[in-house]
């Protein structure tokens, strides 16, 4: 059962939203001496009209984003002569000059040229913008309808097969969480993932309370409070010459996420309120088919009674010991009892709209997924208002306003007895479902804790609500054409509620009267930022864009959990009902201040550079090592502008650009370099004090030496364009918990051990092989190759499956090699060392070694296919990954021989278990307690090829003409068909687990990921 909102959050945020439309539904003003411009923007390839083009008028506050026709209609236009820009992706930049009569109405239709390369795109950069030719650095764009027909969560899932950008998702459950790496493993023990920065404002991006409800952080994502149809676009700088402006952050990449209005000069605006109104409902099931089944009863009794026999026991005894262990006997699948239909529903209502000193754009979202497992849900609920205010011809105010609302409910993962998909294989079939009474069958006090598959989904909430603010005051004053300045105050508030709760009849608080875990954090990130800009062009040749600033943030994490037990009455769940145990509280902070600058020069369209510096210091050091500097230089040539070069008849455009400079990385704890006393400890029922940490004053940055070339290129009338590059990162200094003596009190101690090196290639390609009025095809494909090396590493560190050590892969698994079942005993059998030349059947005589095999891809990217046919559309995306392997963890548990019993084991293990002498198996013999050395941890017998194709998306869209449109009171009108992660194709035809995993490769019984088949309409207004 859902639990009810406490706060009131969904019902604050719809009164705020209503509220807000209200408002701004009131017209703005009639002027005086004003007329109106209006038109259609159509392509010059196809003549076919372009929706959502920006059409604007320079100076004046005025635009909008044409609509399903390409029509456009400027209000309030003062009178006399404009220059209206138009610009749509894909398309050249047009302006059109034009004359304004008062009272009257002017009519510019407007073509666009081709632009496959979309040269003229605006990108946004770190703290500035810059068209796309001018870019000397290496960075990935995303635009609002790419995010806007997927159904998911959370707009990382859309950056998944970005060039340079591995995306996985940690866990399939509704509201999980991504792992992100640019360009490879960034560090070791600091953070390896990109920043996120919302309109100028870091994101707080720490899910974990400390409790069952995370998973380690697996199953919650704080950027999952975004709205991703309030993005514009979203811009993943990669290089050093895009990343190095910010400093100790930059290291492991920077998502620049821009939401819409949410920069002063969008193009969204118009003389009267634009409404639009988005819904979309789904339901899934599995994304992978071929995943693990339980037993059935009749299976299970064999399975039981081979292994009793097999143990020495006889027959009748052997089934007298079953009869008594299960004396109520079910048959029961506990993987499809678990399990349902999920569902998903998303409503989303915007408006847009101003005049020529106020726009807006306010927005209302629910989006609320039912999981594949029971219980298992996420809602959100968001409200946003992004707001300018153009005070006088010089000043301008923008506020940003985003407030978000979440619930959700998980499950547990990896070898906890209640974890679901461990429990589903590992618990016999024979279990009942209920006891005479109708409740929950809890008799098996001798089988995992006495949990139940089904009866702990229901009765076992683990639930966390979280509430966050993100607020962004700025200011710009243009002092005239070249200079301005602006500043902005900014704070991101997010606070965590998580309660887990364990009954009393049953599974793990049974003993105790039932459990429960109360966490609460509360965080608070607010930064300043203030800059001057110059921009200018000087005669014809030479474009001049610089910025200096002055940025301090500072960033408080309380955290509060208290545990109790014993709980008065069953239907008394909070903890004030029960006895408390324990109670912690924590409060950490830190601080950034950092001065930049960079400077971009651009000599012709032809010859472009850039430099940019950083210095930043963070309280996060000592204070001899507090402040450290970060820069990067970048230059680009475009060949076929260069006149010395002459024509260059294979390429329609061809840029060279490459980059180098030296980025940071903070991300190590707040408090890692001083010596600390902890005061939890206790000494004769007494408080007490001892040594928490070691000192380290010396502690300094990690860095990373950023190096990369690349080719932008169009051929064949633009028909074919993409980007060749190379690139290489090298860390130094990487932060290492290194091992010390025991005689110190410390087991290890953090300091500045290693370097690191990744480097690959980036090819991209798009290709336009069909291009009329009515019809177009186009095809696009990149891939992405990753090698990564320890460069130095003073000595091996073990990492349960790993051995970091030098010269070698930082994933790469180091672990007890498998050498197959002996085909006359069935006993398990290991190679002795790496040579491989002789094997044993007793795990103590054989020893872990490296075989080449790594959770790194080799081999990543995506492909797919866009097309159009009069008013329909559809594309499709794929993505893949190849040459590593994935590690299930809980293998060895629930792949049994009879070690486990009378817990029960996989069909895939009973399948293909030895039975008698000359059987060629992948199991040992079953035997009660177990085979010698069968199951240990740490063995590439758990090892499976990772290579996998997923058929990510597929969508297809309809545009009502506007004249139907018109007839039900909509100015348009949208239907549009999808399904996420229609096919997956796996090369290891014996993986019997979701292939997508997290970095590290390692399979956890996490949720799989799901098939979603949704359908919804978008409609204007």
């Amino acid at each position: 059962m859902r639990k009810q909102c406490r706060y009131g959050s969904p019902s604050i945020l719809g009164a705020a939203a209503l509220l807000a439309f209200t408002l701004m539904s009131d017209g703005l003003a009639a002027q005086d001496d004003v007329g109106q411009v209006t038109g259609q923007v159509t392509a010059g390839d196809t003549g076919q009209p372009l929706s959502s083009s920006s059409v604007s008028i320079p100076g004046t506050g005025l635009g909008m984003l044409t609509n399903a026709e390409g029509r456009y209609l400027l209000q309030n236009v003062p009178a006399g002569t404009h220059q209206v820009e138009v610009t749509s992706l894909g398309y050249s930049t047009a302006t059109v000059e034009i004359t304004v009569t008062a009272g009257q109405t002017t009519v510019s239709d407007i073509t666009l040229a081709l632009d496959p390369l979309s040269l003229d795109e605006i990108v946004v950069t770190g703290y500035g913008t810059a068209r796309k030719e001018e870019l000397t650095g290496s960075l990935v764009s995303i635009s609002a309808s790419q995010l806007e027909l997927p159904t998911t969560t959370t707009f990382q899932d859309v950056l998944q097969g970005s060039p340079g950008v591995l995306v996985t998702s940690l866990d399939g459950a509704p509201g999980a969480g991504f792992d992100i790496r640019v360009r490879g493993q960034g560090s070791i023990t600091a953070g390896s993932e990109p920043l996120y920065v919302v309109d100028g404002v870091p994101m707080f991006n720490n899910a974990d309370a400390a409790t069952e409800v995370s998973n380690g952080g697996r199953t919650v994502n704080t950027l999952a409070s975004l709205n991703p149809n309030d993005i514009e676009s979203i811009v993943v700088l990669k290089d050093a010459a895009s990343t190095a402006i910010y400093g100790s952050r930059g290291a492991n990449g920077v998502v620049l996420i821009t939401t819409k209005g949410g920069v002063a000069g969008s193009p969204i605006w118009s003389g009267e309120p634009q409404f639009q109104l988005r819904t979309q409902f789904g339901v899934s099931g599995w994304a992978f088919d071929n995943l693990l089944e339980p037993l059935t009863a009749a299976q299970y009794e064999d399975y039981y009674l081979t292994a009793r026999t097999n143990d020495g026991m006889s027959l009748p005894d052997a089934q007298a010991q079953l009869a008594n262990q299960w004396p109520i006997q079910e048959d029961n699948n506990w993987m499809d009892l678990m399990q349902r239909n999920g569902r998903t529903n998303q409503f989303d209502l915007s408006a847009t709209g101003g005049g020529d000193r106020f726009t807006y754009f306010i927005s209302a979202g629910m989006f609320d997924q039912e999981g594949n497992v029971l219980e298992q849900y996420f809602e959100r609920y968001t409200t946003r208002a992004n707001l300018t205010a153009r005070v006088t011809d010089n000043f301008t105010i923008a506020n940003n306003l985003n407030i978000a609302y979440t619930q959700q409910n998980g499950i547990n993962d990896g070898s906890a007895w209640e974890a679901p998909f461990y429990m589903a294989v590992f618990m016999p079939p024979m279990l009942p479902m209920y006891d005479e009474d109708g409740f929950w069958y809890h008799r098996h006090t001798n089988v995992m804790g006495a949990n139940h598959p089904v009866g702990g989904l229901y009765e076992n909430p683990k639930q966390r609500e979280t509430q966050r603010v993100i607020e962004n005051l700025s200011g710009t004053y243009r002092f005239n054409d070249d200079f301005s300045a602006a500043s902005s105050w900014s704070f991101d508030l997010y606070n965590i509620h998580d309660y887990v709760y364990q009954n009393m009849f049953f599974g793990d608080g049974r003993n105790s009267g039932g459990t429960f875990d109360d966490s609460r954090v509360d965080a608070m990130n607010w930064q300043t930022t203030n800059t001057v800009n110059y921009n200018t062009f000087i005669g014809s040749s030479h474009g001049v864009d610089a910025v200096v600033g002055y940025e301090a943030s500072k960033n408080n994490r309380e955290r509060t959990n208290v545990w109790g037990e014993g709980f008065a009455h069953p239907d008394l769940k909070l903890g004030t009902s029960a006895a408390i145990t324990q109670g912690t509280s924590t409060e950490e902070e830190y601080a950034f201040e950092s001065y930049f600058g960079r400077v971009n020069y651009d000599f012709k369209s032809t010859y472009f550079l850039s430099g940019s510096f950083r210095r930043d210091g963070s309280s996060r050091f000592g204070p001899d090592q507090r402040w450290g500097n970060f820069w990067s230089v970048g230059a680009g040539l475009t060949l076929t502008n260069d006149e010395l070069l002459g024509d260059m008849p294979v390429f329609d455009y061809l840029k060279l650009r490459g980059s180098y400079g030296q980025v940071g990385n903070a991300e190590i704890g707040n408090y890692a370099w001083q010596g600390l006393y902890g005061f939890a400890r206790g000494y004769d029922g007494l408080p007490g004090a001892a040594p928490a940490g070691v000192a380290n004053t010396g502690l300094t940055w990690e860095s990373q030496g950023s190096f990369n070339l690349g080719f932008d290129y169009a051929m064949l009338d633009n028909r074919v364009t993409g980007s060749f590059e190379y690139y290489k990162k090298s860390s130094q200094d990487l932060l290492l918990d290194v091992p010390t003596s025991l005689t110190t009190g410390f087991r290890s101690t953090l300091q500045n051990y290693g370097d690191m090196e990744n480097s690959g290639f980036e090819l991209a390609l798009s290709s336009e092989l069909v291009r009329s009025e009515n019809f177009g095809l186009s095809m696009d494909f990149n891939l992405t190759t990753q090698s990564n090396e320890i460069t130095r590493l003073q000595a091996p560190i073990l990492d349960g499956t790993k051995r970091r050590e030098e010269g070698r892969d930082y994933q790469e698994y180091y672990l007890y090699g498998w050498a197959g079942v002996d085909p006359d005993t069935g006993d398990p059998m290991w190679y002795t060392d790496a040579t491989k030349s002789a094997t044993t059947n007793n795990i103590a005589d054989a020893e872990r070694f490296y075989d080449g095999k790594t959770a790194t891809p080799k081999y990543l990217g995506s492909f797919g296919l866009s097309g159009r046919w009069d008013r329909f559309s559809i594309s499709t995306l794929a993505t893949y990954m190849f040459g590593h392997h994935l590690y299930e963890s809980a293998a060895r548990f629930y792949h049994g021989d009879g070690r486990y019993l009378p817990r029960s084991t996989s069909q895939y293990a009973y399948e293909n278990a030895w039975r008698q002498p000359g059987d060629v198996a992948l199991f040992p013999r079953f035997s009660w307690g177990g085979v010698n050395s069968s199951q240990p941890s740490d063995a590439d017998r758990w090892l499976n090829k990772g290579d996998y194709i997923r058929v990510k998306d597929i969508s297809v869209t309809y545009q009502l003409p506007t004249g139907l449109a018109n007839r039900v009171r909509l100015n348009s009108l949208q239907a549009h068909l999808s399904v996420t992660n229609a096919f997956t194709w796996v090369a290891d035809d014996q993986l019997t687990f979701d292939p997508e995993q997290i970095v590290s490769g390692v399979y956890n019984t996490g949720t799989p990921n799901a098939r979603t088949l949704s359908f919804g309409f978008t409609m204007g207004f």
